[in-house]
């Protein structure tokens, strides 16, 4: 199976999470030279969200996961899609973002 990625850089770093917006970056790398991709408008979109540079706003990893999620499914959609490491990376980012949402969650408040 071929990454595009030189060196097959993975998405996800076994001692620490990358961010959703560092994942959506690489993947839209990815995705953008698929010539049978037929989700351009997905890759715009994310493309115009990174260029905002909103990486302080409180939803960003949010919007990252989502643009992320709708290229991924694109990419799942797109029959022959060449870099499948690099799909099952995008994939596993996404596994540990999620993750990460339901331990913040469990965890209890300093607050109280």
């Amino acid at each position: 199976m071929t990454s595009k990625l030189i060196g097959h850089v993975p998405f996800l770093d076994t001692n620490r999470m990358i961010s959703p917006r560092t994942s959506l970056a690489r993947f839209i790398d990815v995705v953008r030279d698929v010539p049978n991709f037929a989700f351009g408008a997905d890759i715009d979109e994310a493309a115009a969200y990174l260029s905002k540079g909103r990486i302080f706003a409180a939803d960003d990893a949010e919007v990252c996961a989502k643009h992320l999620q709708n290229l991924v499914d694109g990419a799942k959609a797109t029959k022959g899609f060449i870099f499948q490491p690099d799909l099952d990376d995008a994939e596993k980012a996404l596994d540990a973002y999620r993750a990460s949402l339901s331990t913040k969650s469990a965890s209890p408040s300093r607050l109280g």
